[in-house]
């Protein structure tokens, strides 16, 4: 009944009848129609749950919805989508069944995946739930996805580092300049990730990251800075998305880039990041020898946390699927549909 009251609250507000962009015209209410009916589906737990792979070994499971920390580029600034997290015991049962079933390699998300818990307890519980679910016999490897630098805290920092079973943590950095983090309202410095992708990775786990390319007043100086950061730091990236602006959002009253500067910047950066992504795959990355068999085709073998456009060619071929491999792969190849820019909607 309350959700019906906030959608009907929506519908009323001629200032939110349209969201335009560029590229787009979406009637809000559409768009909340379809938040709606995703949040009723909350304890669905197997709406929840995504295969990432052809049968069951490796899935991705969404924690929580909404976020509170209202970056100047995002729907929070409009929508009152406070953060809704899955029960704690039903997540944990659920989960704990897939993994009897067969999973091996579990990700865990949400819109800020940091945040789960804070709606059931008044604390955040990511770092519980974490070591709860390693506990359980048959799990291999848990990834942490959508995990917001400013609302890392020191119980879930600790608990990446020493739990054994985490493997990878994927950990939005938009840009790296200071000066666009304070625009983008992000409430964390360079200093402060990079301090977190440190700490991370002397643990021996792996780092991903997403950037934003085209936000208001960016320049080259600013990318060029943002890859020299990615780099030295081997930072994978996961995706490249470029900024929409409309008129609903904080950072509307910032200078826009032109369309095609828009475009020229998402060019730049992706090609760099390209390059960047290939070398910290092939030479730098962490407890390679233990990954998991995902899928397999005539002549491609998918390896976990190799699905975002990589693959092997001919190596590999006599395992299976669900096998752990024991050797560093050697020959790494681009998939052709590969795309690492798309553009921000919301």
């Amino acid at each position: 009944m309350a959700e019906e009251i906030l959608f009907q609250k929506y519908l009323e507000r001629e200032d939110f009848k349209l969201i335009t962009n560029r590229d787009f015209v979406i009637p809000i209410e559409n768009y909340l129609f379809e938040e709606q009916k995703r949040n009723t589906a909350l304890l669905k737990l197997k709406h929840r749950t995504r295969l990432l792979c052809e049968n069951n070994t490796s899935i991705q499971f969404i924690l929580e919805e909404g976020c509170i920390n209202h970056c100047t580029f995002c729907k929070y600034n409009y929508l009152d989508m406070y953060v809704k997290s899955v029960p704690y015991n039903k997540a944990l049962e659920h989960l704990k069944s897939l993994i009897q079933n067969g999973t091996k390699s579990i990700t865990l998300s949400g819109e800020n995946t940091s945040l789960f818990g804070i709606d059931l307890s008044g604390k955040p519980m990511l770092h519980q739930f974490v070591h709860d679910l390693s506990l359980v016999d048959g799990l291999e490897r848990i990834n942490l996805y959508e995990v917001c630098p400013q609302n890392m805290y020191p119980e879930l920092l600790t608990e990446i580092i020493k739990n054994p079973k985490v493997y990878c943590v994927e950990m939005q950095l938009e840009m790296a300049p200071n000066r666009l983090l304070g625009l983008m309202n992000r409430n964390h410095t360079i200093e402060e990730h990079l301090y977190y992708v440190k700490s991370i990775q002397e643990s021996g786990k792996f780092v991903k990251t997403i950037l934003m390319c085209s936000f208001p007043t960016e320049t080259y100086e600013d990318l060029d800075y943002t890859i020299d950061i990615i780099q030295k730091n081997k930072i994978l990236v996961e995706h490249i998305c470029r900024y929409s602006d409309f008129a609903c959002i904080p950072s509307h009253k910032l200078e826009q880039l032109s369309y095609h500067e828009s475009r020229r910047h998402a060019s730049y950066l992706r090609n760099q990041i390209a390059l960047i992504n290939k070398e910290i795959m092939l030479d730098a990355i962490p407890n390679m020898q233990n990954s998991i068999v995902i899928g397999k085709t005539n002549n491609k073998v998918f390896l976990d946390n190799f699905v975002n456009g990589y693959s092997f060619r001919k190596e590999y071929q006599d395992c299976n699927v669900g096998d752990s491999i024991s050797d560093k792969p050697r020959t790494l190849v681009r998939n052709k549909n590969l795309k690492y820019t798309y553009n921000y909607k919301w």
